[in-house]
């Protein structure tokens, strides 16, 4: 009789040895639950015909749809980021913006600086990347095995 008195236990309760699927017994007698926060909106489903590919993607971002703040925002983490040993950023930064830091009325002050200082920082770094292979390339020879050492390529015969 007792054993008659005991609620019957979903199959997936049972199962589980940590009890924590205990709380959510399922009552069969109770009506599912049916909510608008728990179902997806008809519009929100997506179609799966194979038939049509999906779009193709524009990898140029255009930067007429950002806003002025968010030009400002691109444009400060490019200036910052090139002070990290990575000029190209400032490179990217200068081309990039010109356009919107000069040729463009109403631009932020902030955005001509940041290209303007930009465009320094990736000129200066040039033309130090330019001595630098010069020099090297002309005394290579003359350090030994330090030249030797900083080459990639060691090349054979007469220095």
């Amino acid at each position: 009789a007792a054993a008659a008195a005991a609620p019957e236990v979903p199959a997936a309760v049972a199962e589980d040895p940590v009890g924590s699927a205990q709380e959510a017994q399922v009552q069969p007698d109770a009506p599912a639950e049916t909510s608008d926060e728990t179902q997806p909106p008809a519009a929100a489903t997506v179609p799966t015909s194979s038939s049509s590919p999906p779009p193709p993607r524009k990898t140029a971002m255009n930067l007429d749809k950002l806003s002025d703040d968010e030009k400002l925002d691109i444009s400060y983490k490019y200036f910052v980021g090139g002070f990290f040993a990575l000029p190209w950023l400032w490179l990217v930064n200068a081309v990039w913006f010109a356009r919107e830091a000069f040729f463009k009325e109403g631009a932020p002050p902030r955005l001509r600086m940041y290209v303007i200082f930009s465009a320094i920082g990736a000129i200066i770094w040039a033309v130090g990347l330019g001595i630098w292979a010069s020099e090297f390339q002309k005394r290579r020879a003359g350090w030994g095995a330090d030249g030797d050492n900083l080459s990639v390529y060691n090349p054979k015969g007469r220095p």
